[in-house]
């Protein structure tokens, strides 16, 4: 296998590698099993099908594409450990030449990690603050149960505060219907506030049949800003009325909701509430430390393809997040009137900042020797596959070589924040164990 290695501009490394027709043999077939394995062949069993059968069937080309696939998996992390390249992020792949009786040639465009000058991290100004429980969330969920539970009844009265109103409704601006404000058969229930103000209080004194025009002023700052500020005319037909009514929160009320009694259900949701509240003080004294670190740190310029491939992961994650609640991502776009380019130009400051913490934690792990032992990582695999036990696809991902490193990386960035908080605290106990300068000491005395 022949290499050839070139030197780009911010911090890039070109790698331009060929393989011969004998050693892209074994990648073949490679190829022509796992291909085999998923298609059906008359008279032969999977995965045991001839190369000259399948090509027949799909295609030399196809079967070239997936021995290119085999081959860059298996010899580009084992160049990148021959040449000692110290990379970031997921390598930029190309085929130059695939060809059968040809040697493949493909070309990998390498990032290599930006060196930090690491800031004093021994003397931290950050400091957690104590967190109290939110009384005030504990009885909003209690309600939220309540209301969850609640029985309704048909009613023929006029409807009135906390009666679900079911309604035909449509809001006109200059006569036309705007975009999304209109809803078919729509439970609304009058008081919780959930929508246009004013819109809830029309509805009281309406019964089954009732219709109305009247006027609603979206606030100023609503979302779609065409609208925020804007009075405009609303029609709506009450099809039904509701009488809703609330449960007691006793223990007949904490059964229905799987607990015994209504002292366990309300310790177990103040404990749960707790370990949020104590969750979000834990990410904003993490982060407030990491940027004070990174005040005091200097750092390489970064590439673009390693700001753009962040850009790209934290859109990933919104788009998980915006369908995970129930939406969809092109929705998501028209209410900020952006585009999907537009989303990620604004992310890449956020981006950068994300990679410089990442540096940070890097850089602090190797001055303070972190090191994650193969027992840690199976401990919390074996968490993450009971809490998955009922998802048998999930599985094979977390045997996944992927997933055990980001398992790794986890643990110590996990492991890197408690050393950095035992430090802003004052607590230097945590790494008296094996400090990074007495070790240091040790490598210069044997040299």
């Amino acid at each position: 296998m022949k290499v050839d290695k070139k030197e780009l501009p911010k911090k890039q490394i070109e790698l331009l590698v060929e393989l011969t027709p004998e050693e892209l043999q074994p990648y073949l077939d490679q190829a022509v099993k796992k291909i085999s394995e998923d298609v059906d062949i008359p008279g032969f069993r999977k995965g045991k099908v001839p190369f000259d059968v399948l090509k027949k069937n799909v295609g030399e080309a196809t079967i070239y594409e997936e021995a290119f696939y085999q081959a860059v998996n298996k010899t580009l992390p084992q160049i990148v450990i021959d040449e000692k390249i110290d990379f970031i992020g997921q390598p930029k792949v190309d085929a130059e030449k695939i060809a059968p009786g040809n040697p493949l040639i493909y070309k990998a465009i390498v990032t290599l990690m930006p060196e930090v000058k690491l800031g004093d991290y021994k003397t931290l100004k950050s400091k957690k603050q104590e967190v109290k429980p939110d009384k005030e969330k504990v009885e909003n969920t209690f309600e939220d149960l309540k209301k969850m539970q609640a029985k309704e009844k048909v009613v023929l009265r006029a409807a009135k505060n906390d009666d679900k109103v079911e309604v035909d409704f449509e809001i006109k601006m200059a006569g036309v219907p705007i975009e999304g404000g209109s809803g078919k058969n729509t439970p609304i229930i009058i008081g919780e506030k959930k929508f246009i103000p004013g819109f809830e209080e029309a509805m009281l004194g309406m019964k089954a049949g009732d219709e109305k025009d009247f006027k609603v002023s979206f606030p100023k700052d609503y979302f779609q800003k065409t609208l925020a500020g804007q009075e405009h005319d609303a029609h709506i037909k009450v099809l039904n009325v509701y009488e809703r009514s609330l449960p007691e929160i006793d223990d007949d009320f904490a059964k229905a909701l799987n607990f015994q009694t209504v002292d366990e259900m309300k310790k177990k949701i103040e404990e749960n509430i707790a370990a949020e509240v104590q969750q979000k003080e834990d990410e904003r004294f993490e982060l407030a430390i990491l940027e004070e670190i990174m005040e005091k740190s200097e750092f390489d310029e970064f590439s673009d393809d390693l700001i753009n491939a962040e850009v790209d992961k934290m859109m990933h994650e919104l788009k998980h997040q915006v369908e995970d609640s129930g939406g969809k991502f092109e929705d998501y776009l028209k209410n900020l009137k952006k585009t999907e380019d537009e989303v990620k130009e604004g992310f890449k400051p956020k981006a950068e900042k994300r990679l410089k913490t990442a540096l940070i934690s890097r850089e602090v792990a190797r001055a303070e020797l972190v090191k994650i032992e193969d027992e840690e990582i199976d401990s919390e695999l074996e968490k993450i596959k009971q809490v998955y036990g009922q998802m048998p696809e999930m599985q094979k991902q977390f045997e996944a070589p992927e997933y055990r490193n980001y398992i790794g990386n986890m643990l110590t960035n996990r492991k890197v924040f408690e050393k950095l908080a035992s430090i802003a605290s004052g607590d230097t106990s945590k790494n008296e164990d094996k400090p990074a300068e007495k070790e240091a000491e040790k490598k210069d005395e044997k040299k």
